[in-house]
């Protein structure tokens, strides 16, 4: 979850944006769990031109859902120090993402690994579940 205050909206001097659009100049990470920039391209309004943006997400839904939807170029996973083993935030490409359940949970309550360009398997599991333990897995992205 990320949030900002007032005082961080840059207020543009030309109509750049839409009815629902802001700028903001820095956002704050509320919660210390994983969350993504995801690098994509898409065609134009126009179908005259590739266009590169970049998204930050919350959800491994939200990645799911824009990976549908347009073509993803890089999908950085930003994590903190107690998923990474860092002790600070570090950020790796995610090369594939894994989903399983959690044993003795309902099966929709699912532990989620993420794999990184370099090999290195990020367990994100509610109950610390090892990969090895985790039921019915199956790759999502």
């Amino acid at each position: 979850m990320f949030f900002t205050r007032d005082d961080a909206e840059i207020r543009l001097p030309f109509p750049a944006v839409g009815k629902d659009e802001h700028y903001w100049s820095s956002v704050q990470i509320f919660l210390h769990i994983p969350w993504f920039l995801i690098s994509y391209e898409a065609v134009s309004d126009d179908l005259a031109h590739k266009v590169q943006s970049a998204v930050l997400v919350m959800h491994l839904l939200d990645v799911i859902e824009i990976s549908n939807t347009v073509k993803i170029v890089q999908i950085l996973l930003v994590s903190p120090g107690h998923l990474n083993g860092s002790g600070g935030w570090e950020a790796a490409t995610v090369s594939e993402v894994w989903v399983g359940s959690e044993p003795g949970l309902d099966e929709n309550e699912t532990a989620t690994v993420y794999v990184t360009a370099n090999g290195v398997r990020n367990v994100v599991s509610v109950l610390e579940t090892a990969e090895a333990d985790l039921l019915s897995v199956r790759r999502v992205l």
